[in-house]
């Protein structure tokens, strides 16, 4: 069975892959989101559509915080509750379905460690689980690459979090070009970011100016691919 959680970067997160010493840290640059912003993409299997994803972010106007969310026309909905500045997650909660039924996993991030609870058929499973230093959850890594300095040459290095199978890793992601994407009727002029992580290496396309809107994604592996169509 497909299950095309495209925004869930990592679900073959389960070693860590080989990052050098030497790669800075991926940091957030600016925060590059709007209060209420909402993206549309056609998710497409090999070239075919077969859903759809929105993704939307949003801003606490209390605490600043930012909640970034996305779900799909398969059932699947992430949000992660993310800190202004640094967009180090706060929590998250992941719904999706799985063999017809429904499944739930909620995170809290705190005190250098993640704490998990996963209700499932089988009753309520938890995990805590240590943090690496500037470790992301799954669900926020494509929307929060918005915020990196993508340039020429860029490249850092991350921990991330999948909640919904209770396993950490590490990753890493560089921009390895520029290309002009076809895009909403229009040429969007990109950077080409390849992130590497246990379960390979995958690209996406982030617009080069300023609000760096994710542009396009593609999944070699699956190959699942993400093409921005509205908002």
């Amino acid at each position: 069975m497909l299950r095309p959680w495209i925004l869930a970067l990592a679900v073959a997160l389960s070693l860590a892959v080989g990052v050098g010493c030497r790669t800075r840290p991926a940091q957030v640059a600016t925060i590059p989101f709007g209060q209420g912003d909402q993206a549309v993409y056609d998710l497409l299997h090999d070239g075919t559509k077969i859903g759809t994803v929105i993704v939307e972010t949003a801003q606490d106007e209390t605490t600043g915080d930012w909640t970034l969310s996305y779900c799909d026309s398969f059932g699947r909905r992430a949000t992660v509750v993310a800190r202004d500045r640094t967009l180090e997650p706060i929590g998250s909660t992941t719904e999706w379905l799985e063999n017809g039924v429904r499944l739930r996993s909620e995170a809290s991030y705190g005190n250098g460690q993640v704490s998990i609870s996963t209700d499932g058929p089988d009753g309520t499973r938890t995990a805590v689980i240590a943090l690496l230093p500037h470790t992301y959850d799954n669900e926020q890594l494509l929307i929060t690459a918005r915020a990196f300095p993508l340039a020429r040459g860029f490249r850092g290095r991350f921990g991330l979090v999948l909640t919904s199978a209770a396993i950490t890793g590490q990753g890493s992601l560089r921009v390895v070009g520029e290309e002009t994407v076809s895009a909403m009727g229009d040429q969007i002029p990109c950077y080409v970011v390849e992130f590497r992580l246990a379960g390979g290496r995958q690209r996406a396309w982030y617009q080069m100016a300023a609000p760096h809107h994710l542009v396009k994604y593609a999944n070699g592996s699956t190959g699942l691919t993400l093409a921005r169509v509205g908002q």
